[in-house]
């Protein structure tokens, strides 16, 4: 029989922590789904998490915009008029406009997908830059599936035939882009490799805002020692607790125990813990790093200041050459290269990035 001076055994469940990299982390899986068209991730979401990333991730936002710019140039010019109207997302696009769509693509997702509209003769009426995220194809990529929403989604998608140069009798056709060196069905982005490095910048996000509203941080254990109460209590306890003394309101707040007796003293123990938000900081600058290698960029080029506040003209300018030469020329040669297979010339020139002028659009 137990004793009165020996302690009840408490069975405490420990949850297991929910793995990050598996629930989170989409990969580019290539599946086949229903008839031809193959999913692009495993549950078809692989480019809307892209999208997230870029919509979460700061250093990578700045750089996709930055791209965006540098791509776009500092003029298009157009040797022949065409209408560009509004698309499926019911935007109106001017030439330039549609270059920065196409370059933002090339950024997120390292290809486009043009819509071509004929004329009732077979000419070329309009181009229209599609969200590459609403876009699924088959093996082959002669078939391509549109739709805004593609997980759990009702809607019908629409379904149109890879763009054949010179079939006037084809209305419309979709000119698919992704660079050579991409083998598989979906193109992938510069950044592929580097979606955890974003990921630990969005989760150093998280981490510091939680910081600032929690307050508590998970630094102290406080353990209420006149024994263990029923569980409705517990729960109330733990809510006062919690709203007493958390939240950014209360750092430094002084915590007031009132007890019967000092052996039923409510002690804190501090846990014995790094100091999270050095280490998390490191995290921070390792990932921005590598979303920059990843563009092959250097950080100023975007406006973002390093620790070596020498750079100057000249090294911006070399640093620049660089960035050009390995992103920029190729991504343009994709854009150039398109409009040559739509119109069987060239007929689109982009003048290259300066500081001194802004972007417009020419047709001549």
């Amino acid at each position: 029989m137990e004793s009165k001076n020996e302690l009840k055994c408490v069975a405490v469940k420990l949850i297991a922590q929910d793995s990050y990299i598996e629930t989170h982390i989409i990969e580019p899986t290539e599946v086949k789904g229903r008839s031809d068209m193959i999913l692009w991730g495993k549950r078809n979401d692989y480019p809307c998490y892209l999208s997230e990333l870029y919509g979460d991730v700061t250093t990578l936002r700045s750089i996709v915009n930055g791209v965006i710019d540098y791509v776009a140039g500092d003029a298009v010019t157009l040797s022949i008029e065409l209408p560009v109207g509004p698309g499926m997302a019911n935007e109106a696009q001017t030439v330039f406009d549609l270059i920065q769509n196409l370059s933002k693509q090339l950024a997120m997702y390292g290809g486009f997908a043009l819509q071509v509209i004929r004329t009732k003769d077979g000419g070329i009426h309009s181009l229209y830059c599609l969200d590459l995220k609403n876009i699924r194809t088959n093996k082959d990529n002669s078939v391509f599936w549109y739709a805004e929403k593609w997980d759990g989604r009702k809607e019908k998608a629409k379904e149109y035939p890879k763009f054949i140069p010179g079939a006037k009798d084809q209305p419309t056709g979709i000119v698919y882009v992704k660079r050579a060196t991409d083998t598989g069905v979906y193109p992938a982005p510069l950044w592929a490799a580097s979606t955890k490095a974003a990921e630990i910048e969005r989760c150093t996000d998280i981490y510091h805002l939680n910081a600032i509203n929690s307050g508590f941080e998970g630094s102290a254990v406080i353990n209420f020692n006149n024994g263990v109460p029923d569980e409705d209590t517990r729960k109330k306890v733990e809510k006062e607790v919690n709203e007493k003394f958390g939240g950014y309101q209360n750092a430094g707040r002084m915590v007031i125990s009132w007890n019967d007796a000092v052996t039923n003293k409510t002690t804190i123990d501090p846990f014995k813990t790094e100091d999270f938000g050095a280490k998390y900081e490191s995290l921070a600058k390792w990932s921005r790093q590598q979303l920059f290698t990843a563009f092959r960029a250097n950080p100023n080029l975007f406006g973002i200041g390093t620790e070596n506040t020498g750079f100057n003209q000249e090294e911006y300018e070399s640093a620049f050459k660089l960035f050009n030469r390995t992103t920029i020329k190729p991504f343009q040669t994709l854009i150039t290269d398109a409009f040559v297979k739509i119109f069987g010339a060239a007929v689109l020139t982009i003048k290259p990035y300066s500081l001194e002028t802004s972007g417009e659009a020419v047709v001549q």
